[in-house]
This record gives C-alpha cells, sequence and structure tokens, in this order.
C-alpha cells in the first residue's frame, strides 16, 4: 500500500463518494465532528463504508491511520451522527 499524507491508495480501493453525495454529509459533518477537516472526514466516511462491505476488522481497511477510522466511527455511532449518514446514504440510494 503506498502512502501519501495520511491516505493510503490500497490495492483493494475505498469505496468512492460522488461530489453531490459528500456535500450531503458534509454538512452534517461539519457540524457533529468539526475537529476533522473535509479531506479527513471523507475519508473516514469510505473508511467506514469499506468496513461495512467488505465486513473487515478496523485493522484491515486500507488507510494508513485505521484506529483513526474506528474513533470516528465510535464517535458517530454515540453522538447519533452515523445513523443521520445511513439515512442520507439510503435516501441516496432510493434516489
Amino acid at each position: 500500500m503506498e502512502q501519501v499524507g495520511i491516505y493510503a491508495l490500497p490495492s483493494e480501493p475505498l469505496p468512492q463518494l460522488s461530489d453531490e453525495l459528500w456535500q450531503r454529509l458534509q454538512s452534517l459533518l461539519a457540524v457533529a465532528d468539526p475537529q476533522l477537516d473535509a479531506a479527513a472526514a471523507r475519508l473516514m466516511v469510505q473508511a467506514v463504508l469499506y468496513r461495512q462491505l467488505t465486513g473487515s476488522a478496523w485493522s484491515q481497511v486500507p488507510v494508513v491511520e485505521p484506529e483513526r477510522a474506528e474513533a470516528a466511527y465510535e464517535r458517530w455511532k454515540a453522538s447519533g451522527l452515523l445513523e443521520q449518514l445511513a439515512q442520507v446514504l439510503r435516501l441516496r440510494l432510493d434516489d
């Protein structure tokens, strides 16, 4: 896996978010988890999606800092943000 900053270029790529979908998710994240910049937040969402889609352990998620993605997931779950993000994704899938 090649590393570029905090990002990894995995052999099995992370799920990609369209810019339109990302804008909808980003507005929720900016309010609920302002400690993450936009690039890191997008990567965390992609890491969460990867784990959910593959059933992988956090240590197998192809990012340089999987523990950071796991911590974001746990924060989002505890605050209810994870459910809000899932709702936006479900709405998008229904479009």
